[in-house]
């Protein structure tokens, strides 16, 4: 059946229901909100602050030649206003200038927003490497230089890196 046809103004010809809210009109409508909804999803992601190595604390430190392990603490502060999910962590650890391992992140790690968390990692190395720069600070009497160089990685995969330095009192003679 063909819809009925109108006059407009003007003496247009305009199908019935023109203008009155057709059928086709709330597919168009329908279509403008799924673009909508794509287009939002295509938005840049919010600006997050880079989480933060704020603290390092050595647990242990294990020599078995050929290789040293060294089980440390990482305190990571979230300093934004949202949650986030770190999904990975690789870091490089020095000691006195030597590199004594990597340090990896075995699952992600979800920090609160606005808050600290910690998180236990051991760095695996090579013990002759290490102690070259262990026995160079202990010969000097100075203070073991440290650091710890690498990425945080989120679960959206954005990567922040870091670098934490500090120092280690060097041990006093008898």
């Amino acid at each position: 059946m063909l819809a009925p046809i109108r006059t407009g103004s003007a003496g247009r010809v305009v199908p019935s229901g023109a203008g009155e809210g057709r059928p086709g009109d709330k597919g168009a409508r329908i279509a403008v909100a799924g673009l909508a909804l794509a287009l939002a999803a295509c938005a840049p992601l919010p600006r997050l602050e880079p989480p933060e190595v704020v603290g390092l604390a050595v647990r242990n430190i294990e020599i078995r030649l050929p290789t040293i392990r060294v089980d440390t603490e990482l305190t990571l502060r979230n300093p934004n206003a949202v949650t986030v999910s770190i999904a990975s962590l690789d870091a490089d650890l020095e000691i006195g200038g030597e590199r004594a391992g990597t340090l990896k992140l075995t699952s992600p790690v979800t920090l609160p927003a606005g808050a600290n968390a910690q998180v236990a990692l051991s760095a695996v190395g090579d013990a002759a490497i290490a102690l070259t720069g262990v026995g160079r600070a202990l010969g000097s009497g100075k203070p073991l230089d440290y650091a710890l160089k690498g990425a945080l990685v989120l679960a959206d995969g954005r990567a922040f890196p870091f670098v934490r330095r500090g120092q280690v009192s060097a041990p006093r003679g008898p």
